[in-house]
């Protein structure tokens, strides 16, 4: 069993939704959050939020799912990224879950 979760700017809500079905993921867990950047790096590419202001509003999804769907909303994610023009992306993470009840 693996936690998925994705992360964005709210603005993409919808398209993690999308990418969420088309990797049949369809139990999943949707947040709202506040990203925070200091803004000292300078560097857009390993900046999260890749904004000018101080705070992004941003949404948080996750999913407890086997490995092959949750690799498959890491593949969705990295090419719905190729297809963005704009600095703020999408992140998207796989953690093992060790132990459950």
């Amino acid at each position: 069993m693996k936690l998925l979760i994705i992360v964005g700017a709210s603005f993409f809500e919808k398209e993690i939704k999308g990418i969420l079905d088309s990797a049949d993921i369809s139990v999943y867990s949707q947040t709202n959050i506040m990203g925070h950047s200091d803004n000292k790096n300078e560097d857009l590419l390993e900046n999260w939020f890749a904004v000018s202001n101080e705070y992004q509003k941003s949404v948080m999804f996750f999913s407890f799912t086997g490995s092959a769907k949750a690799q498959k909303v890491l593949e969705r994610t990295e090419e719905y990224n190729a297809t963005i023009d704009s600095k703020s992306r999408l992140r998207a993470f796989i953690l093992s879950v060790e132990n459950h009840i």
